[in-house]
């Protein structure tokens, strides 16, 4: 699923607590012509995870991956 997926807006900002970060995103389903908004808190370790996942050809690959599995989570979908 990740593949036909384009993560074409994301910022992260920390949250008051000082602990936990909250992450917007706009999510892009080009197959299907689906346009997601959202966004989610995630503790500070979580949202260093999603930036070191990034790659040589897809800086947002960490972030899309934390997303579509809180997604996943959250819907009770399974793959």
């Amino acid at each position: 699923m990740q593949s036909n997926t384009i993560l074409s807006d994301v910022s992260t900002s920390s949250n008051i607590d000082g602990k936990t970060i909250h992450i917007k995103y706009t999510m892009t389903f080009p197959a299907d012509s689906y346009v997601i908004y959202g966004g989610l808190d995630v503790d500070q370790d979580v949202a260093t995870t999603a930036f070191k996942g990034a790659t040589a050809t897809d800086m947002y690959a960490g972030f899309k991956t934390l997303i579509l599995a809180t997604l996943n989570k959250e819907s009770g979908a399974s793959e």
